[in-house]
């Protein structure tokens, strides 16, 4: 699972300002959280609905072709999802 952002606090990128934050699968699927990750991915996957991501880790600098910068995550404790149903336009 790659989660992407846009990151302004960074402006040497300039055009390529992109932030990641990578869990794969297998990861999430050996932790105690994990199934409630994972089940928070599923409802953000329906359609009219989206996911926040609240995370604590290092940001670092991304090697090779890649510009941007990728969130390390050290531990899935230091990540908290929120599903977030859409508004529809015109609606507050």
């Amino acid at each position: 699972m790659n989660f992407m952002d846009e990151c302004d606090h960074f402006p040497e990128v300039a055009e390529n300002k992109s932030l990641t934050i990578t869990l794969p699968v297998k990861r999430l699927k050996q932790a105690r959280r994990g199934a409630l990750l994972m089940d928070r991915i599923e409802q953000a996957s329906k359609s009219g609905h989206y996911l926040k991501v609240y995370a604590w880790g290092e940001i670092i600098a991304r090697t090779g072709n890649k510009k941007g910068y990728e969130l390390k995550v050290v531990a899935l404790d230091n990540i908290v999802l929120k599903v977030v149903k859409k508004n529809p336009a015109g609606r507050k």
